[in-house]
């Protein structure tokens, strides 16, 4: 008897969840978030305010399901699901605020709603290139942003590494402009200059307007990856997330120069990680909230006179892609939301039958959009140690499980048949042993081993005379079939 209770026991307990850890990710982070949140679609990148501010409009871009969401800032509850055959990023409204424009992604259009009483009607689309075939679109528009005057629409065209500009009384593209490699945002400044970020270069191209349309203007160097942008209004300041360096930069767009750069890396960490990709402003426009991907938090800045200092970091859900503030409010979007689950219904060994594909780890993932207060200085520290527990930052490194590695071999290889493969792999195997042999014979000696253009060789030099070859070069040559 004593042996039945003490299985049942440690059954339960191995089934059960460890307490007080909900929100453990498969990342091995914790998700401890602040404030309550609204469950949304798969994978929401970005969200704009209604132009009575009452809703708030979240963009799907994920694998399950793409279009967006209405959300209704007071009752905290989504009101109105609209799919599309794809949308990626771009929303705005038009500036009478009767259309919701709303990017559609690989389809090379862009959707256009009639927005009445809160409420999203499909009404047409603009087309930019031809049907795309099975390979997707080749313009995918991303960011947008509508003129001053309500006539034209900029789409950021992210696969042709373009601005597009739109006449909407006729629905047509009537200027392209290069930008540099994936533009991924739009902005329009008060005086009609168009800035967007090139994401795949470090720059914002700019454009002034002109007597026949937009001209090029100054390319900004920024850091790497430049995503979403922020402009002041009232000051006229531009402040551009660099995802991949852990950066925002302070451009002054009265001389289009960058005059601040925010440092917004991890404690202790390398200036890469943290992921910035949104940003809002506090009404006083002392405080600039920026939403982290990876480190599952918001990063919030104050204005001090000497620059801007980081005041602390609050704890949202999983990798949060965009935040807005008004009043003494915040939302942030959370691109995963509160994380993923077990997937039993999806492919197991030996196991056969329907397969859900929704229970892929993306397509379970479901965003969310979180409700907080603007916190007071008083509640940083602890929201701040918040923060640092759930990502481990406090913790210290595991010691090391293996020896460092000695030589490191690259195999890099061309997309070739696989009858050509199939054919090759007693040479390749072959030459692998060769080279395993080498190594052994040749302890102590510097190693190179290189893989280019499909020919594996070997080239092994003496530390004290490093031109002097040492053994023969043995090659795999990866031939394709003749035609």
């Amino acid at each position: 008897m004593r042996h039945l209770v003490l299985i049942v026991l440690l059954a339960l307990t191995g089934c059960s969840r460890v307490a007080g850890d909900p929100h453990r990710l498969p990342t091995g982070m914790v998700l401890d978030p602040a404030g309550v949140s609204v469950p949304l679609g798969s994978m929401p990148l970005a969200m704009r305010f209604s132009p009575d501010s009452a809703r708030i409009v979240t963009v799907l871009s994920g694998y399950r399901e793409q279009g967006f969401q209405v959300v209704d800032r007071a009752a905290r509850r989504v009101t109105q699901t609209v799919f599309q055959p794809a949308a990626f990023v771009g929303a705005c409204f038009s500036t009478d605020g009767t259309r919701l424009y709303v990017s559609g992604g690989n389809r090379d259009v862009v959707y256009t709603y009639a927005w009445q009483a809160d409420t999203a009607a499909l009404a047409d689309s603009i087309v930019f290139a031809p049907p795309p075939g099975k390979a997707g679109g080749r313009v995918y528009p991303a960011g947008l942003a509508c003129s001053n005057d309500g006539a034209r629409l900029y789409v950021a065209e992210n696969l042709a590494d373009s601005l597009a500009v739109v006449d909407l009384a006729s629905r047509r593209v009537v200027q392209r402009l290069a930008t540099g490699r994936y533009p991924f945002d739009v902005v329009v400044h008060r005086d009609g200059r168009v800035y967007v970020s090139a994401w795949g270069a470090s720059w914002v191209a700019s454009f002034v307007p002109g007597p026949n349309g937009l001209r090029p203007g100054p390319r900004i160097a920024v850091g790497l990856h430049p995503s979403s942008m922020l402009l002041d209004p009232s000051s006229g300041a531009l402040f551009v997330t660099c995802a991949s360096s852990d950066r925002i930069a302070e451009i002054a767009t009265d001389r289009d120069s960058v005059v601040d750069a925010l440092s917004d890396t991890a404690p202790g960490g390398p200036a890469e990680g943290s992921t910035p990709n949104g940003l809002a402003r506090s009404p006083d426009g002392q405080r600039l909230y920026v939403a982290e991907g990876d480190n599952d938090a918001v990063a919030v800045f104050d204005r001090q006179p000497a620059g801007w200092r980081l005041a602390g970091r609050i704890p949202v859900e999983w990798y949060p892609t965009a935040v807005l503030a008004r009043g003494d409010s915040l939302w942030v979007l959370n691109g995963k939301g509160a994380g993923t689950r077990p997937n039993p219904k999806l492919a197991q060994p030996g196991r056969h039958g329907h397969v859900i594909p929704t229970e892929y780890t993306l397509g379970q993932t479901s965003g969310s959009l979180s409700f907080l207060a603007s916190p007071s200085d008083a509640d940083f520290p602890m929201l701040s140690q918040r923060v640092e527990v759930s990502n481990g930052w406090g913790r210290a490194p595991a010691a090391a499980a293996l020896p460092p590695f000695r030589h490191v071999i690259y195999v890099v290889r061309e997309n070739v048949l696989p009858a050509c493969r199939h054919a090759e792999r007693p040479r390749a195997r072959r030459a692998l042993r060769r080279v395993r042999s080498i190594l052994r014979q040749r302890r102590g000696e510097r190693r190179r081993t290189q893989l280019d253009d499909g020919r594996l060789c070997l080239g092994l030099r003496r530390e004290d005379d490093p031109q002097q070859l040492l053994g023969p070069r043995p090659r795999v040559r990866l031939r394709r079939p003749q035609s």
